[in-house]
C-alpha cells in the first residue's frame, strides 16, 4: 500500500466490500480495474484530490461523462504519459469508454488532501472525511450503506496501518 492520504480509497473500499458494497480496492492495479470497470454501469473512485479542487478537507464529488469528449480528445487522454503512476480515474473511464466496453456513470469522490507523501500516516483532515464519503455514495446508489460497519472496518485497517508507524 501506498499510504499517505491516498490510504483512504482503497481502505475505505476494503471496508465497503467487507459489509456488502460491491467495492474492488484496486489501489496501483490500475490497468486491471478497466476490465472491472466494462462489467459495470456505475463506477464510483474513491481518491484524494489537490488543492486546486478546493480547500483541505472538503468533499469533492465529481462526474466523469467520456461520452462528452471527441474520439481525439480520448486518443490524447490515454496517450499523454500513459504509465501506472499517471493514470487517473478519468484515464480509465477513457480508456474503458474508447474500448466500447462502458457506457455507464463514472463519479470520483474523495476529500482534498494535504499529505501526498508516500510510506506516512494519513492526515486526520482526510481521515476526518471517511463517513462524508460514504454520505456522497449513498446519494449517488440511491441506497443506504451500513455505516457503522464500513467505520468500524476501517477503524481495524487504520489500528493496523498505525502500528506501522
Amino acid at each position: 500500500m501506498m499510504y499517505g492520504d491516498d490510504a483512504i480509497g482503497p481502505i475505505l473500499a476494503e471496508g465497503l466490500s467487507e459489509c456488502g458494497v460491491n467495492a474492488l480496492p484496486a489501489e496501483l492495479d490500475v490497468f486491471s480495474v478497466v476490465s472491472h470497470i466494462e462489467e459495470s454501469s456505475l463506477v464510483i473512485f474513491i481518491d484524494v484530490l489537490d488543492e486546486s479542487f478546493g480547500q483541505r478537507g472538503r468533499v469533492v464529488k465529481i462526474r466523469l461523462d467520456p461520452q462528452r469528449l471527441s474520439a481525439e480528445d480520448i486518443v490524447d487522454m490515454i496517450n499523454w504519459e500513459l504509465s501506472a503512476h499517471k493514470v487517473t480515474p478519468a484515464h480509465l473511464i477513457a480508456l474503458a469508454y474508447a474500448s466500447g466496453g462502458f457506457s455507464g456513470e463514472a463519479w470520483i469522490i474523495g476529500p482534498v488532501a494535504s499529505n501526498f507523501e508516500f510510506g506516512t500516516y494519513p492526515s486526520e483532515d482526510t481521515l476526518k472525511k471517511v463517513e462524508d464519503i460514504i454520505s456522497e455514495i449513498e446519494d449517488i446508489v440511491g441506497e443506504k450503506i451500513d455505516r457503522e460497519c464500513v467505520v468500524k472496518k476501517v477503524s481495524q485497517r487504520l489500528s493496523e496501518l498505525r502500528a506501522l508507524f
